[in-house]
This record gives C-alpha cells, structure tokens and sequence, in this order.
C-alpha cells in the first residue's frame, strides 16, 4: 500500500520529481564521467610499458659521452654503461620482484637510423615480446646469430623471415617480426637481437638499461629513492615520471585519489541536502493536512523519505545510464606527455579508452542513497513533530 501510494505522489508531483531526478542524475553523470577520465589518465601514463611488462625503466646517464663516429654502432647520446655488480646493486633492494637487463645501440649508416635492443631471450621481457610476434619465432636463447625485426620497420625495409641484415660487422638472420603496441616508444626498437650478441657488436660485457617489476605501483618514489641512493648516475623513468608532465589536476588526482572521491562525495553530500531541504520545506502543507487526518510522525516520515528516497534511486540509474552514454559517445583519451632526461627527448602521445568506473559508480550510487535516506528521515521527523496548525500556517 505504501509502495503504491510513493509512486502515486511521484506521478502526482511530475515537474518536482522530474527536477530533483534530473538535478542529481546529472551531478552523478558528471561524477562518472570525471572518475572515467582520471582513471584513463592514471592507466594512460602506464602504457609505455606495456610491451616489456615492466614498471620502471633504470638507465645511466653518462656525465662524458664519447665521441663515436656515426657510421659505427653506437650507445644512444647520454647513455651509460652499468656494470654487473652495479646492475646486481640496484636490483637488489626493497620492491623489486624482477629485472632484465638490455643493452641499447644504435647504427646510423646510407638507409638511416635504426635502433637495435640486445634482450635477454629468457627474461620477462623476452617472454613478453615473445607473445607478440606476428611472424617467424622469436629469439631462441644462446643464438647470436638472429635478430627479430619490429613489424613496422620490417614492412618498410621489406624484411621477412629468412633475410639478413647487418648489425656493425655482424650478420643476423630475421627470424621473425613482432608487433609491440604504438604507446610503447619508451622501449621500442626496430631490431632485437640477444644480449650478447649485442655486447659483442658494442665490445662491452655491460647493460645500458634495466627494466624492472615491483611488488606495488604506489612504490615508485622507494625505488627511485634507492636508486639515487646507491647510483647518482642513475635515471628512473616510471609512470610517475610521465605523470610529472601532466597537468596539476592529473597529478594531484592520482596522488590522492582516495581523497578526490571523498571531496566529490561530500560535495554530493551538499548537494542532496541543499535539494531534499527545499523540497520538504515545500510540503509542510501536505504534512499538515497528514497530521490533520490521523497519520503518525512515523508514517509521517516513512512516506516522505519513501518518496525522495526513491527519486534518489531513480536519479543514480538515470545517472549511470547518462554517464556511460557520455563515455561510450568519447570513446578515447589521449594524453600528451613528455619524457625527461634521455631516454626520450619527444612528446609521448598515449591514446587510451575511456572505462565505465563501476566501482566509483556504486559508491558514489550508494552514497547518493544513504545520504538522501538520512537527511529525509531526519528533516521529515523534524516536521512531523511539529503541531499541525504550524506547518499549515507556514505554507
């Protein structure tokens, strides 16, 4: 009976329910698609490192570069070379569950640039760019003789399994073509070869890089603590490093994501309040005419927060249902973001979907509810306790 008689004084009152459903759907919708492009932004800064799975670059920068010739093979402008005792050092310390060393070169010869990584086949990032080939096999550990053409440079240089190529004095047969994903320029290399093959073609025995997994992504500034701590020469390129070029909106979101939602909520909070009071306000009349007919404060107050408790729900699914139409309808962020230091001296672009966040949904759902609930049952009992004449007097 209550149920039907909620429903009935919605349809009654029309233009007020539609205005408060209205008014907080799209306080919701604007909750859901703001949760949605912060998150895109937060998983955005991590794609870089998709292709190697790891979540943290470790490269040495040289204070004194030499001086090679172009037409030789070479290490990148500014890069180090990190010892086995080094590379062993700053790996071993507090977050770090993985590591794989490379070492990057670079040849410069009449058909252009071409950036060619010794990898270590068995390591977690040979095993990930194993998963992405598109042709022929990947690396087989200990052969230093093959080498794994990315799919782009491939095409454009019309390599193909079974053709060679030439890297400094040495020739590699392609083995296979991998694809690596179009935001990975951090790691991305237009020839992969073994590690040491690479080192023979350099004529050195160490590793300009070092990818590395942690137990956790909030450990990023551990790391690099640890890092500096134990190598001053040392540089760290993570997703903190990529945020750091984001907008200040971007970085303090990800730094207190937890608090944004609290802050968005208690302005929510606000909101429902600023909405409900007015309305209640509006019906003292009709709550005097209740009293006046033989309704209790308690049926008083259960009808009243029945109504706006429902409109409530009825607004958090309008909502949703308004906020993933908005995402779906953007489809995509990108991101613009710039590497410090020389690992990359361009801008990253990073093009990353947009998600419904069904986890900020249903909290921010819920609270809408729960807030509404509370704050109606307690103004709803405060005018149910006061004499009927009043309310029908202050109308």
């Amino acid at each position: 009976m209550r149920l039907s008689f909620i429903i009935r004084e919605i349809t009654r009152r029309r233009v007020r329910a539609a205005t408060n459903i209205a008014a907080v759907a799209v306080m919701i919708a604007f909750l859901i698609v703001l949760a949605s492009v912060m998150n895109t932004y937060q998983k955005a800064i991590y794609l870089p490192f998709a292709a190697t799975g790891s979540d943290m670059i470790i490269q040495k920068s040289d204070i004194n570069p030499s001086q090679a010739p172009l037409d030789q093979v070479q290490l990148p402008f500014g890069t180090g070379i990190f010892s086995q005792a080094e590379a062993d050092e700053l790996v071993d310390i507090p977050h770090v569950i993985e590591s794989a060393a490379d070492l990057l070169l670079w040849q410069f010869d009449r058909d252009g640039f071409t950036s060619i990584e010794g990898i270590d086949a068995g390591s977690f990032v040979g095993r990930q760019l194993a998963e992405s080939v598109v042709a022929g096999h990947f690396l087989f550990s200990g052969t230093n003789n093959q080498a794994v053409a990315e799919k782009h440079f491939a095409k454009f240089f019309g390599l193909s399994p079974g053709d060679t190529l030439k890297v400094g004095d040495k020739v590699f047969t392609v083995v296979g073509t991998v694809s690596t994903p179009d935001e990975s320029q951090i790691s991305a290399a237009n020839i992969y070869i073994n590690l040491s093959a690479a080192q023979q073609v350099l004529g050195v025995s160490g590793f300009s890089r070092l990818y590395v997994r942690t137990d956790n992504l909030s450990s990023d500034d551990l790391v690099r603590t640890a890092v500096a701590r134990i190598n001053p020469n040392a540089l760290v390129i993570s997703g903190s490093s990529i945020s750091a070029s984001l907008n200040a909106a971007v970085k303090v979101y990800g730094r207190f994501h937890l608090l944004a939602i609290g802050l968005m909520m208690l302005i929510a909070a606000l909101i429902m309040f600023q909405i409900n009071t007015a309305g209640l306000l509006e019906r003292r009349k009709e709550i005097g005419v209740m009293q006046s007919v033989g309704w209790t404060k308690r049926a008083i107050s259960g009808q009243v927060a029945g109504e706006l408790f429902a409109e409530s729900v009825m607004a958090c699914v309008v909502g949703a249902a308004v906020g993933f139409f908005i995402i779906l309808a953007i489809g995509s962020l990108s991101v613009q973001a710039a590497l410090p230091g020389v690992l990359s001296n361009s801008q990253l672009a990073l093009t990353a979907p947009l998600r419904f966040p069904v986890v900020e949904t249903a909290i921010c759902s819920l609270a809408i509810v729960g807030i509404t609930g509370i704050v109606c049952l307690f103004l709803a009992r405060r005018i149910s306790a006061m004499k009927p004449m009043t309310n029908l007097k202050n109308f």
